[in-house]
């Protein structure tokens, strides 16, 4: 993703406030929202719109695959106990690993690209 937003803006005192205002948001202001949610909706269930919610951020999924792989899903909470109780551990960590190889391969396509159309 900073490869995608280092092309897509010149100054680089944006790429730098852009790309900490992604981070801000996928660390702190996503898990407030899926926080918000689960208390909010607490008579629905949930499982798989939380399990869709978390594969949207990243950050998320790298937390899964340390937890999944420590076998302590107890640790992280309601998203990687889900994980572990219906995927199982090689399983949620291959759907993990192959969400981050699209949130990597994607904007590195688009950036490539938008670099690649670049007069340089």
């Amino acid at each position: 993703m900073s490869l995608l937003i280092a092309v897509l803006f010149i100054k680089r005192e944006n790429v730098i406030s852009i790309s900490l205002a992604i981070w801000l948001y996928l660390y702190l202001l996503y898990d407030l929202l899926m926080l918000g949610i689960s208390v909010n909706f607490v008579e629905y269930p949930l499982e798989i719109p939380i399990l869709i919610l978390t594969c949207i951020n990243p950050l998320d999924l790298v937390r899964i695959i340390t937890i999944l792989q420590m076998d302590n899903a107890v640790l992280l909470g309601f998203t990687s106990a889900f994980f572990q109780k219906y995927l199982g551990n090689t399983n949620g960590i291959s759907l993990c690993l192959s969400l981050l190889i699209l949130w990597t391969g994607i904007p590195f396509y688009i950036g490539y690209r938008f670099f690649a159309k670049r007069d340089l």
